[in-house]
């Protein structure tokens, strides 16, 4: 079996992968960006001081997108769901004035990324230079992701 198909069975059983912290600081430094609040995250992966997600110890902020992103924020979404929270983030973003970070595949030629995109003059894309090896539980993961990643960046 070859690496990528390797690599994809393994994200076909759980997408939830976390951006390495020195690739994340990398970029905010790179653009000027210093997220508050991580929207898709765990209090073991998250990037910023505050955060969303499945453990957090207020019920109220267990799932991102019932919530409001109403101060700067990053985001690394889980790829199976990547529309329903990339369009969320475009809506928190212009409605309350903040910058946002989002790190994806590269798959350009998708009919999402058309339409989230390449269709949005507010979105800026910024390709990461070579493939990123996400971790999962604290570690590099076994391979580099398959494809390459885009920073999607919308800052007000």
């Amino acid at each position: 079996m070859s690496k990528v198909s390797k690599h994809m069975k393994i994200i076909g059983e759980d997408d939830s992968w976390e951006t390495p912290p020195d690739v994340f600081e990398k970029f905010c430094k790179k653009v000027e960006i210093f997220p508050e609040l991580d929207v898709c995250a765990t209090k073991s992966t998250t990037k910023c001081k505050l955060y969303f997600g499945p453990d957090h110890p207020n019920p109220n902020y267990r799932n991102g997108l019932d919530n409001l992103w109403n101060r700067p924020f990053f985001m690394n979404p889980p790829y199976s769901e990547k529309e329903e929270w990339f369009e969320y983030a475009i809506k928190q973003s212009i409605a309350w004035g903040v910058p946002s970070i989002t790190l994806v595949f590269a798959k350009t030629d998708t009919q999402w990324w058309d339409r989230m995109v390449t269709q949005n003059d507010f979105v800026q894309v910024h390709f990461h230079v070579g493939r990123i090896r996400f971790w999962k539980n604290g570690k590099p993961g076994p391979a580099p992701a398959p494809y390459g990643n885009a920073w999607l960046v919308i800052n007000p």
